[in-house]
């Protein structure tokens, strides 16, 4: 896969960082991140059609982030948003990514 865009988003803003210990909770986080990405910079593999798409939506965790990703359909070949979430204290990282035609 290549990264093609990498943000990071206080979706907190002042409030308190809070623990995202589930993985519905980290996938609802990562729905708010990419949300919050697109209300910024109008990225249109974020708009909020692009994201449904993909569902159902998976969260792992590893190394305390949650890695969230969305279902990639049979034969699709595009971009595809993809969100780390902190389970310490939220914080997420969003990236399009897209899939390696390669193999």
């Amino acid at each position: 896969m290549i990264a093609l865009c990498l943000l990071g988003c206080d979706l907190w803003g002042a409030s308190k960082p809070q623990p995202v210990e589930t993985p519905e909770a980290a996938i609802a986080a990562a729905k708010d991140g990419f949300q919050g990405v697109y209300d910024k910079t109008s990225w249109p593999d974020l708009r909020p059609e692009s994201v449904a798409r993909f569902e159902p939506y998976m969260a792992t965790l590893r190394d305390d982030w949650w890695e969230v990703v969305g279902t990639r359909h049979a034969g699709y070949q595009g971009r595809m948003p993809r969100a780390c979430v902190a389970r310490t204290n939220g914080r997420v990282e969003v990236t399009v990514d897209e899939h390696d035609k390669r193999r």
